[in-house]
């Protein structure tokens, strides 16, 4: 039995992932912003100190932390520019210095396809992807430095049911519901999409193969499908094989900057292959909800 360390239980990956972890037989411990959670514990809370957090894992044994926890923004405010260093950076921190007391057997860290041009180099396009930026190369360090082996899982777009962020899927079924317009742009936006059950398989799959890297050593997987869409032929895939009436009203909006192509150099994680099509996993989104 495998111990995991967990961030970001409370979110849409992380609420779905401890549920997966839970029924495949990993014992699980949560970090949240304030407290330390296991089965085996009561709450500790830790109030920012890696050492306290690393004082209530006494009982993990050699774990693998996945820091999923991040606050995500597409645009920043002055206001919100602390909100994002402090989840994004600085707690993070916190995660990989715990798990450099502890003696992890390894950290996966999450970042963005959004931290990278289409080539693969770095060039973040905004404050939140500068931000994974960042704390990529502080997670460099700590592997460097204490032996741990290490990899940022570059995340594409998620989807699936009871998906309550601001994101395409969870719009398009907001507006299938209330029969709104959405207005939209050409719709020209690349989009990569990966259902939930198969991301959570993928995070397994890379909790087996970060064991396997030698110590000190950082590598970047993908978690992506072979297929890249874009969000016109999303929304035409939902009208052609779902009876759902779509309302959705292209060259609406003014456009933007020149749509961002998506890297698709950095290799997937070992051992692991999508199952769920985007037309079975919208299916399973909009017809069960």
């Amino acid at each position: 039995m495998r111990d995991l360390v967990l961030t970001g239980s409370t979110g849409f990956i992380g609420a779905h992932l401890k549920s997966v972890a839970e029924n495949r037989g990993f014992r699980l411990f949560e970090i949240t912003r304030g407290q330390v959670l296991s089965s085996l514990e009561d709450e500790i809370n830790h109030n920012n100190d890696p050492t306290v957090i690393a004082t209530a894992l006494k009982t993990a044994r050699n774990p693998v932390f996945i820091n999923l926890a991040s606050l995500f923004l597409s645009t920043h405010t002055p206001k919100s520019i602390t909100s994002l260093i402090r989840s994004n950076i600085e707690f993070s921190t916190l995660v990989f210095e715990a798990a450099s007391i502890v003696e992890s057997s390894g950290l996966l860290h999450f970042g963005t396809s959004w931290q990278f041009s289409e080539s693969g180099q770095t060039d973040p396009v905004n404050l939140y992807a500068a931000t994974k930026v960042a704390s990529e190369s502080i997670l460099k360090y700590y592997s460097k430095y204490y032996n741990i082996p290490a990899a940022t899982i570059v995340m594409y777009d998620t989807y699936g049911p009871d998906d309550k962020r601001q994101k395409i899927i969870p719009l398009l079924l907001k507006i299938s519901k209330s029969c709104e317009e959405l207005k939209m742009g050409s719709g020209e936006n690349p989009i990569n999409l990966s259902f939930i059950t198969d991301v959570c398989s993928a995070v397994l799959c890379a909790v087996i193969a970060i064991e396997k890297q030698p110590k000190g050593h950082h590598i970047r997987w993908a978690i992506r499908n072979p297929k890249t869409h874009f969000v016109h032929e999303v929304v035409d895939l939902i009208r052609q094989n779902i009876d759902r009436d779509i309302k959705v009203k292209f060259g609406a909006l003014p456009e933007g900057p020149p749509p961002k192509l998506l890297n698709h150099s950095i290799p997937v994680v070992p051992n692991w292959t999508p199952k769920i099509s985007l037309e079975r996993g919208l299916r399973l989104v909009f017809e069960e909800t």
